[in-house]
């Protein structure tokens, strides 16, 4: 977390723990332009409690922008030739039952059973909306952008891969798949490509109360 000071133009570096210490952040940030927030609000028990703190410690008119959900990242052919064809669309399914394992285990999760609109707008936030931003690059990919999607694949299915049950057959077709010694070696391909999109959700703060509008 970081704390920006407007006067002097220093930037203090905040060192706490989301979950236990999350409701400390008003009594050391206040009245802040803007909040920022990528991809870790769902690690979260309580998702909902940690945005009405984020709420809280905007300025009227600051606005908090929050980056999650989106649509999962898509590199390969349906059919690789290697296994069983829809490899990626299992590995898919693979993540969200880790998702569902996570926040499962998470100590006393709290399940938000409505979308970020709304759950912005449940933190006390007018002019709620959204964004969604499309990043693609087509095939074929070469130098940095096929390293990056295959280090992507590896740290992908190495997280899932005894967690979430992905068959034996599909572990197999991976570690070929993903070994740069073998001649099956996605990075001998010319039609690898990266598409994905991130969504971005934002809302300000209002003069009214923030927990006016819960529930």
């Amino acid at each position: 977390m970081v704390d920006a000071d407007v006067d002097d133009g220093h930037i203090r570096l905040l060192c706490a723990d989301l979950d236990t210490e999350f409701t400390l952040l008003p009594t050391v940030i206040r009245d802040a332009d803007i909040v920022w927030a990528s991809a870790s609000i769902h690690h979260l028990a309580d998702q909902q409690a940690a945005l009405d703190v984020l709420a809280q410690i905007l300025r009227p008119g600051g606005r908090l922008a929050l980056a999650e959900g989106g649509l999962s990242a898509r590199h390969l052919p349906w059919d690789l030739g290697i296994g069983a064809p829809g490899l990626e669309a299992r590995l898919l399914a693979a993540e969200e039952r880790w998702f569902l394992r996570m926040r499962a285990r998470l100590p006393h999760a709290v399940r938000m059973p409505y979308g970020w609109t709304t759950a912005l707008r449940r933190a006390g936030l007018t002019d709620v909306t959204s964004q969604t931003f499309t990043f693609d690059k087509p095939a074929p990919l070469t130098g940095d952008d096929l390293s990056a999607v295959l280090e992507c694949l590896e740290r992908r299915v190495r997280r899932v891969r005894d967690d979430a049950g992905l068959s034996v057959d599909d572990v197999r077709s991976w570690s070929r798949l993903l070994d740069s010694d073998d001649p099956a070696w996605l990075g001998r391909r010319d039609d690898i490509y990266s598409l994905q999109a991130r969504t971005t959700y934002t809302g300000v703060r209002s003069e009214r109360n923030s927990t006016e509008f819960r529930n």
